[in-house]
């Protein structure tokens, strides 16, 4: 049996929810060990790879040009899938995919769901299946059998539950997808040092200017991108964002970076020497007082954290949502611009004598215009209590939940006082004042 046939054949089979047939399938493995066994287990057998097929339950034999010392298949290996290969991918050409996309695929959108919701080529959110999902989720019912899915294109949480657990169970399989350390991951740019000197004598005079030092940074990360393009390792420093290249990388092979003082954070000094040519003796003092002001705010940030969050429990901790309406007419001028206009889905605006939820379809109608958004600031509901379209679709759903949502604002200044513990890249950004003060 061909190597392709044999992987659709053992994901219809149920393989792929195997922990074990995984990694046989992508990683060097003992194939001979036969105390594990299920439908299409493989081991090897006189230099071969051989199974037995369940619809003539004789030995067979997988077709593959790939040695036993090597994987049998490749995450991102050229996967030609076909019209009904799989239920969700009906497509009449030939879809040019990989094993994993497959693999993925199957896992997330083919066992919980069957041919519901579309296959998805390449790297595709979890986060935006989920929004579809959401929009088609229903209660179990009563007497289900726990198998069946759910009638006229709706979701049940049993298999919203299924899709969470599948997507929870790929990071097993980081070890042996995610390409971290090859030959060149562990260089940096042969010109990089040459560059960094040039930098210091274009900017030399302000080089305590943070934003200078994070020009530099940028231009350095640049540097190092260009290096990377192509490399197995690229795809897996883009996945860590800015952390991969901006603090990880430029530390350790490029310029250790601007490190402020205990008090003030309007300057900075830089150190030049990257870790990777060993620390600059001149240098220590400052980035010792970067570890110790980093230590003091993770004890007294958690401190002041944990303080405002239990003021903001005592300030709001009766309110409730009440009553479904107020029937309020007076709401918070807001213009809707770019920036903002996604984050007011789910709030309530009012039209004239009435009040219209903004949702994902109408939520662009009203860019560039100035709205009466109803907020809990103008809440008419009796007491301190709000009403479910003052405080949002959200909040609304969670009637006891208002106080854990507003004591979160103190939770967010300390997770940033502790990323700081943990290392932070220096970058500069535009601010626009006409969004962020709208």
């Amino acid at each position: 049996m061909h190597k392709r046939d044999y992987f659709l054949a053992a994901l219809r089979a149920g393989a792929a929810k195997k922990r074990h047939w995984v990694n046989s399938m992508f990683a060097v493995v003992e194939a001979n060990d036969r105390e594990v066994d299920y439908p299409f287990r493989y081991w090897v057998e006189e230099g071969k790879r051989v199974f037995i097929n369940p619809a003539t339950n004789e030995k067979d034999v997988i077709e593959t040009t790939r040695r036993v010392t090597e994987p049998l298949c490749d995450f991102r290996e050229l996967f030609p899938l076909q019209a009904y290969d799989l239920p969700n991918y009906v497509g009449e050409d030939t879809l040019h995919t990989t094993y994993g996309n497959v693999l993925v695929n199957y896992l997330l959108l083919v066992i919980p769901f069957g041919d519901l919701l579309p296959f998805q080529r390449g790297h595709f959110s979890v986060k935006d299946v989920e929004k579809e999902i959401h929009k088609r989720l229903i209660d179990d019912p009563e007497d289900d059998d726990g198998v069946s899915h759910a009638p006229d294109g709706n979701i049940y949480v049993r298999q919203y539950l299924q899709f969470s657990d599948y997507a929870l169970s790929l990071v097993a399989y980081a070890s042996i997808s995610v390409v971290s350390v090859t030959p060149k991951a562990m260089q940096s740019h042969p010109q990089a040092r040459k560059r960094r000197k040039e930098l210091m004598e274009e900017y030399k005079g302000r080089l305590s200017d943070p934003a200078i030092i994070a020009k530099i940074g940028d231009e350095l990360e640049a540097l190092d991108r260009e290096w990377l393009k192509g490399d197995p390792a690229d795809e897996f420093y883009k996945a860590k964002g800015k952390k991969g290249y901006g603090k990880v990388r430029n530390k350790l092979f490029y310029m250790f970076g601007g490190e402020s003082s205990f008090s003030d954070g309007s300057t900075m000094e830089l150190v030049e020497r990257s870790l990777e040519e060993g620390i600059d003796p001149d240098k220590l003092p400052a980035m010792i007082n970067s570890l110790r002001a980093g230590s003091y705010n993770r004890g007294a940030q958690t401190q002041l954290g944990g303080e405002s969050t239990k003021t903001i429990y005592r300030m709001l901790g009766t309110i409730r949502t009440a009553e479904e309406d107020c029937q309020t007419t007076l709401g918070i001028p807001t213009t809707v611009t770019e920036y903002n206009s996604k984050s007011l889905i789910g709030f309530w605006v009012i039209d004239g004598k009435q009040s219209v939820l903004i949702d994902a379809e109408n939520h662009t109608q009203y860019l560039g215009k100035e709205i009466m958004l109803r907020t809990p600031m103008t809440c008419k509901t009796e007491g301190r209590n709000v009403c479910a379209r003052c405080v949002g679709q959200d909040l609304s759903e969670q009637p006891d939940g208002l106080p854990a949502a507003a004591a979160g604002l103190g939770g967010r200044f300390l997770s940033l006082f502790l990323a700081k513990m943990h290392g932070t890249t220096l970058k500069t950004q535009k601010w626009d004042k006409t969004a962020r003060l709208s």
